[in-house]
């Protein structure tokens, strides 16, 4: 157990600067287009503002896929190299992560919160809870929360799947986005074909509120596994 909090303080302190980095670069996107507006004529001070539409969540969770991805591997290798096991690292980066999607979800609605006080934002989960009025006031959040845990998870998987592959793994995986652009732009392009119909029906089934959260979390717990089975045998690699 000391081991473990041990190791979470460390990664607590590896991850301080590029979450802070994170979110000053929100602050600039949204900057950015507020400027752009302003300077278009969408927003006047002389008329009431309207609400402008922003997915802010999904450009932090972006982000939160990134510092997923981009921090794992040093923390991993200091990690090995100070005698702590592969399960410590593991299990201590859970809570981080959670630590990170908890402070990527309150920041994310304090920013929508401040910038609404001279111009509305409606972000997705703002959308769905002014469209679906059943839902609790902290919907926002919960949902949040378990989107940026879900890419931090998978950022750290994919970071992991190509440490443990060759260079010839490596680059099969990397035209593995390709290949699903690819079906994904001759399934738009037949729109009345089966696997088209599917991924419609499967993208709506997600999108609802009551169920995003769920398999999100379910999607969460699949990722770490995942990256338990990967990382049980994973070698100390330059």
């Amino acid at each position: 157990m000391k081991r473990t909090l041990q190791t979470m303080g460390y990664l607590i302190k590896s991850i301080v600067n590029p979450t802070l980095l994170a979110l000053v670069v929100m602050i600039i996107m949204l900057a950015i287009i507020d400027f752009t507006n302003f300077s278009t004529g969408r927003f006047l001070l002389t008329r009431p503002a309207k609400p402008l539409t922003i997915p802010l969540e999904f450009f932090s969770g972006g982000l939160s896929l990134l510092i997923g991805a981009a921090i794992f591997l040093t923390n991993f290798r200091v990690s090995l190299a100070n005698g702590i096991s592969r399960k410590t690292f593991l299990l201590a980066n859970l809570p981080v992560a959670m630590l990170i999607s908890a402070f990527f979800a309150i920041s994310t609605q304090v920013v929508t919160e401040v910038h609404a006080l001279f111009w509305p934002i409606n972000t997705y989960s703002v959308a769905m809870l002014i469209e679906h009025p059943q839902l609790n006031n902290a919907w926002p959040l919960i949902f949040q929360f378990t989107l940026y845990l879900f890419l931090i998870l998978a950022g750290r998987l994919i970071t992991l799947v190509y440490y443990r592959c060759n260079k010839w793994g490596k680059g099969f995986l990397s035209l593995v986005p390709l290949v699903v652009f690819y079906f994904l732009l001759n399934a738009i392009n037949v729109k009345n074909g089966e696997f088209y119909l599917l991924m419609s029906n499967l993208l709506l089934l997600f999108l609802q509120p009551q169920n995003s959260i769920i398999f999100l979390v379910l999607g969460s717990l699949v990722m770490f596994a995942l990256s338990w089975l990967l990382i049980c045998r994973a070698p100390l690699k330059d």
